[in-house]
């Protein structure tokens, strides 16, 4: 990875401190972000592990479903950079002509393709003409209006997909579950005392605190949202009001 960045960035010995300096922290940020123990929360280490290791030995594309804000191009850039793939991690975040989605398709060859939102990338008028080239290493999510879980109708697929674009597209289908989910009860905790120790960390609170904080707020779906709510209830606890 670290040869692969030099190389794009077309480093050499001549370079000045302040260029190399800029490219290494960027660097080291970078290959940070996909370590798993910096996930927040018991089921999400857990859950995207498995994920990470099912993505890592299957073959074809993987489907990503989960609410806005819950994770899902965090979990793609996780599943390919711990992948051992050889090619590059190419996304895909807006509508593009066809020329410009099938130079995007032979970049990611050998890598991994992550559509984000595919039936708004990709919409119906353009998926009968490049379904037949779209990689079968692809990672994707959709727009919080697709049923991924109830498309097994004709009908039903025929409202976001064409068919023959949608048989292309199938592979494995992966939920991530928001916060509010009881599941996750056990992460949202987690986040709660992750936030308030960015913003305090002298200051130790106690789980029965943080038990009756998470059930009594209703939570936002997503970590930012939790961060802005910490970030208010740490000033409101500075200046006396709670």
């Amino acid at each position: 990875k670290v040869i692969q960045c030099i190389k794009k960035h077309c480093l050499d010995k001549n370079d000045p401190p302040k260029k190399v300096k800029e490219f290494f922290l960027g660097l080291t940020k970078k290959l940070k972000i996909y370590k798993l123990d910096d996930l927040i929360g018991p089921w999400a280490r857990y859950n995207y592990y498995q994920k990470l290791i099912l993505g890592n030995n299957i073959e074809g594309n993987i489907i990503i479903d989960g609410r806005s804000g819950c994770g899902k191009s965090y979990l793609a850039e996780i599943i390919h950079f711990n992948s051992g793939r050889s090619g590059k991690y190419v996304e895909i975040k807006k509508k593009l002509d066809k020329k410009t989605l099938l130079s995007k398709f032979e970049e990611a060859k050998n890598g991994t393709l992550f559509l984000d939102e595919i039936d708004e990338v990709i919409p119906k008028d353009l998926q009968k003409e490049i379904f037949s080239y779209l990689p079968m290493n692809s990672i994707l999510t959709a727009s919080n209006r697709i049923p991924w879980k109830r498309l097994i109708k004709i009908e039903l697929i025929e409202e976001f997909f064409i068919i023959d674009f949608f048989r292309r597209i199938k592979g494995l289908l992966y939920e991530i579950l928001p916060l509010k989910d009881k599941e996750r009860f056990e992460d949202l905790k987690e986040a709660i005392r992750y936030f308030w120790r960015k913003n305090a960390e002298s200051v130790n609170i106690s789980d029965d605190f943080v038990t009756r904080l998470a059930k009594k707020f209703d939570w936002p779906l997503d970590m930012a949202q939790v961060e802005l709510v910490m970030n208010d209830i740490y000033s409101t606890k500075i200046s006396g009001k709670i």
